[in-house]
């Protein structure tokens, strides 16, 4: 590829060969191969900001503002929120809604100790309790789901 063939590229397409060249050469290389002064090439390459070299990856990356902070798309956290985004905003939707079960940690600590109690009960109380349980929640266990409730109990009558 010569010069002019390089500029008719957009900037996103420079940055993909640009990449790939990287592979097996140095920016000075790869910029007297095009014919381009050093300062001159990467100053083209960072295309007004929008592209930044990281040099540990020895890339190229489109840079991201996100909240006035620059963010690099190849940071596993970005890639990850684009790549589920959707599942991402469903699940934020379940807890704005309080459709979404959250147990506490002390649920489910290792550090608790268990005691075996037998609390006498409505049995259509806990009929339907149990069927709830098992409708909405069949990959959780009764007994965390009994705490939690009265964790939750506890939180919601507290003075």
């Amino acid at each position: 590829m010569n010069r002019e063939e390089f500029i008719t590229l957009s900037p996103a397409r420079r940055v993909e060969e640009v990449n790939h060249l990287l592979k097996r050469h140095t920016l000075k290389e790869i910029a007297d191969m095009l014919g381009f002064k050093y300062s001159t090439f990467t100053t083209e390459m960072r295309n007004n900001g929008e592209y930044r070299f990281l040099k540990k990856n020895k890339q190229y990356v489109r840079a991201v503002t996100l909240g006035g902070v620059v963010k690099y798309e190849d940071n596993e956290a970005i890639v990850f929120i684009n790549e589920n985004k959707q599942a991402l905003k469903r699940l934020i939707e379940m807890y704005q809604s309080n459709n979404l079960l959250v147990l506490d940690e002390k649920v489910y600590s290792k550090m608790a100790t268990f005691e075996n109690k037998s609390i006498k009960m409505n049995k259509d109380i806990y009929s339907d309790y149990s069927k709830f349980c098992d409708n909405h929640f069949p990959h959780l266990k009764m007994q965390d789901m009994i705490a939690q409730s009265l964790l939750d109990f506890m939180e919601k009558y507290k003075r």
